[in-house]
């Protein structure tokens, strides 16, 4: 085989390689289709069997997400409960980095298992944030 032809596999083979992991990088996760938060149910939903009304229950139960609402109509706050996950750089694995940088080291050691919460508030624009240092 030419040498420019063995030249061009290898760039055709980078190439691939470089579309295979940009591919990963954007869909190569499982993804509950969960994205927009907190989820609220309608009685309708509930009776009929939909399929928030079905999936919500059991990440609840494994402690994945919770609700918690207050309050009714405009005034309506929910506070969320969820179980987060990390992937860390691999220089955050080192032990210097990790005495240094303790909140880094916390967060690392917490995915998976540690649970955060989060206050929302319904507005006219649908649930925001609720941010409690006003930022």
């Amino acid at each position: 085989m030419p040498r420019s032809e063995r030249r061009g596999n290898r760039r055709s083979l980078e190439t691939l390689d470089a579309a295979l992991h940009a591919y990963l990088a954007k869909r190569g996760d499982l993804c509950l289709a969960k994205n927009t938060w907190p989820i609220d149910l309608t009685q309708h939903e509930i009776d009929s069997g939909a399929r928030n009304a079905l999936q919500l229950p059991v990440l609840e139960r494994l402690g994945l997400a919770s609700w918690e609402l207050h309050g009714s109509g405009a005034n309506r706050q929910a506070v969320v409960t969820y179980t987060y996950r990390v992937d860390a750089a691999s220089w955050t694995k080192d032990a210097e980095v990790q005495k240094v940088f303790p909140v880094v080291a916390g967060v690392i050691r917490g995915a998976g298992t540690a649970q955060l919460q989060e206050t929302f508030a319904y507005r006219d624009a649908g649930w925001i944030a609720v941010d409690p240092q006003g930022t």
